[in-house]
């Protein structure tokens, strides 16, 4: 019967929901996706993702699986306890604890640290005991990764990689931080600031660089250095074995990433042993299928 326990994680973001089962060996046996934007709202209430992770609990139980646990990852600072403390991204009102009790039993944790969780355990930092996650997408957050585990701060706030200070260009003046700076969203907001037109994202903005606009070249540019920079002053301070980067945009590939690379390379070309910079291996799957792992302690 063993073979038939099956964990379900549900990766709660700012754009949408990712639901996976697990079975026993950690293969993935279903998988469910949904926009996570209400009337230009977060999940209010985390409506969509409860709805979202009743449904593969439905569809395990019509497969005759038996549920072990779910867990939740959720863009908030989480305490050891499972207990959301911020309401920075999700318009929630109930702990996840509660709102999803009535399914089995849960667990609730930082949705970056369920993804770092993911690539240290079946992912691109199998082989590393400790490695710093950095995930950047629509928004950036980390998580350090000591002895195969993610360490959590004193009060599970240390995922903040976003937070960091950005002097922003002459012509705006003042700082920013780098998350509003140099995620997706923020790079689609400072183009919307700069010239009236609203563009869906990230995919949409590095088109029109490419295809020459040189509002979107100047955008892109000062976000990759950024970033670059941010990562040159991270592993400055905690010298990881590596440094694996997640997220929408930290798996895009193509320019992006050589850009983000370049930038890191000439960051640390001092050190006289860099970390290696690696593109995570699980994709936007990771955080679910972390928050699936993370169930299972």
């Amino acid at each position: 019967m063993a073979d038939r326990h099956v964990t379900i994680g549900v990766d709660i973001g700012g754009t949408k929901v990712l639901g996976v089962a697990l079975d026993a060996h950690g293969n993935v046996v279903d998988r469910e996706r949904a926009s996570s934007l209400n009337n230009g709202r977060r999940d209010p209430g985390l409506s969509i993702s409860l709805g979202l992770a009743e449904e593969l609990c439905r569809r395990a139980g019509e497969r005759g699986d038996l549920l072990l646990a779910l867990g939740i990852g959720v863009p908030e600072y989480v305490d050891e306890r499972g207990l959301l403390t911020s309401r920075l991204v999700m318009e929630w009102d109930v702990q996840a604890l509660d709102l999803f009790g009535h399914l089995g039993t849960v667990r609730v944790e930082s949705d970056v640290r369920c993804a770092a969780i993911a690539e240290s355990k079946v992912g691109a930092g199998q082989s590393l005991g400790d490695f710093l996650y950095v995930s950047i997408g629509t928004g950036i957050s980390s998580c350090l990764v000591l002895n195969g585990e993610p360490w959590r701060g004193a009060r599970g706030e240390a995922i903040a990689f976003g937070e960091l200070v950005v002097a922003q260009p002459d012509d705006v003046g003042g700082v920013t931080t780098l998350e509003d700076f140099a995620s997706g969203s923020g790079m689609c907001d400072r183009y919307l600031a700069a010239t009236g037109r609203e563009v869906l994202g990230a995919e949409e903005l590095m088109a029109l660089a490419e295809a020459g606009n040189l509002e979107a070249q100047g955008i892109l540019a000062t976000s990759v250095r950024a970033v670059g920079m941010a990562l040159t002053t991270a592993v400055d301070l905690l010298d990881p074995s590596a440094v694996i980067v997640g997220g929408g945009l930290g798996t895009s590939g193509g320019s992006w990433w050589e850009r983000v690379s370049a930038e890191y390379r000439s960051g640390t070309a001092k050190r006289p042993g860099a970390p290696p910079l690696i593109e995570a291996a699980l994709g936007s799957d990771a955080g679910a299928i972390g928050a699936a792992l993370h169930s299972r302690k």
